[in-house]
């Protein structure tokens, strides 16, 4: 038995790999179904082995060639993983969903603007543009006092969108918010020479707090140019905000990479060819910033939203670093990039166990063991 408070998954590991050894493949799905059930009513946040159940049971599914059912379990999976974790782990599952929605009829090829598309009947609209996916993100932007950890935040940009978790498409800007506040220490000559914002112009200013607050609680995903910087700032009003998940534009897109010598947001606006809104100032950079995810990589033919969408969140201890420099996990030696299942998008390469076995899953039948050893290491963790 696995400890208290291990996953539901790990107390059933070996039992289920048995029973479809032994093509015991109802047994092995009722096992797997009451396993989802515990999982579906724990109340507890996302937790990789979550994938494992789900995809275990769907492989069983695909199996019995119950396909109407694998894809209404995959359905399922992916509302909850867009409700409780990041896009990136929506990816592979939405990949199967689609081709179980294939098999049982569900979607079918249609011609959508000259290609060949998958299409869904029930939705009337091509598969990938489901609203199941659609999301709502936050750009944010800061202006400070300096760059200490005295500082103070004096002026907040943010913009509030729409996006599709599958494709890193965004949808559309569906609000925007500016403010400033008067800080309770002075602002360094440095800083007023980047924002050009004086010390009269504050005095009285408040941030909105119920809209800023509403704004955040709408997001699912919160974005910066170098977010460790602006959340550490956020954080010194809004704690509770913080703590969302924080994408990073400056080290979750491969720049270097793409020929850029230099990371900041103004060298990331000129490779891109978007056109830059006042520059810093905190709304006009999230406008900005928004634009550059819009834009398409070449080299991909995706937005840069998609791949921002399959990088690491800013780790919560990062958030004290000056904006010259970058997270600590940033900083470490690279290892070789993990694919996922759809073509030249990345997933960061130190993403939990699963991402190794979603990659793995790409090679066929290497992707079992994948699993199996997975959720050994997850046994192992838990007893």
């Amino acid at each position: 038995m696995a400890g208290a408070g291990a996953h539901p998954y790990t107390d059933i590991t070996d039992r289920v790999k048995q029973l479809k050894r032994e093509k015991r493949l109802d047994e092995a799905l009722a096992l797997l179904m009451e396993c989802i059930e515990q999982i579906e009513k724990r109340g507890r946040g996302y937790d990789s082995l979550d994938d494992v159940a789900y995809e275990q049971a769907a492989i069983v599914l695909r199996a019995q060639k119950r396909y109407a059912d694998e894809a209404a379990l995959l359905e399922r999976l992916v509302g909850r993983t867009l409700a409780q974790s990041t896009p990136v782990d929506c990816v592979w599952q939405a990949e199967r969903l689609l081709k179980a929605s294939q098999l049982a009829k569900l979607v079918e090829e249609r011609e959508v603007d000259g290609r060949a598309t998958p299409y869904h009947l029930a939705e009337q609209c091509a598969f990938a543009e489901r609203a199941l996916f659609i999301q709502r993100g936050l750009v944010v932007d800061v202006e400070t006092t300096g760059l200490s950890r005295e500082d103070e935040l004096v002026e907040l940009g943010a913009v509030l969108f729409t996006f599709n978790a599958y494709t890193g498409q965004v949808q559309g800007v569906e609000q925007t918010y500016s403010g400033r506040r008067e800080p309770g220490v002075a602002i360094s000559a440095g800083a007023q020479r980047v924002h050009g914002i004086k010390p009269a112009e504050l005095q009285g200013c408040h941030l909105d707090d119920a809209q800023v607050k509403g704004l955040f609680a709408q997001a699912k995903v919160v974005i910066a140019h170098n977010a460790a910087f602006d959340r550490r700032f956020v954080a010194q009003i809004y704690p509770a905000e913080a703590e969302k998940p924080w994408l990073c534009t400056m080290n979750g897109i491969a720049w270097r990479s793409k020929g850029l010598k230099s990371k900041s947001l103004a060298a990331v606006v000129a490779a891109t060819g978007v056109t830059a809104q006042q520059a810093h100032a905190g709304l006009g950079d999230s406008l900005t910033l928004l634009e550059v995810l819009k834009a398409t990589d070449a080299a991909t033919g995706r937005p840069y939203l998609s791949e921002l969408l399959r990088s690491r969140p800013v780790a919560q201890d990062a958030t004290d670093l000056p904006r010259s420099a970058s997270p600590s996990w940033a900083a470490q030696p690279s290892a070789p990039p993990i694919y996922d299942v759809r073509p030249s998008s990345v997933v960061a390469p130190d993403q939990a166990g699963y991402a190794a076995a979603t990659c793995a899953r790409r090679r066929g039948a290497a992707y079992m063991p994948s699993l199996s050893r997975l959720a050994r290491s997850r046994c192992n963790a838990a007893t």
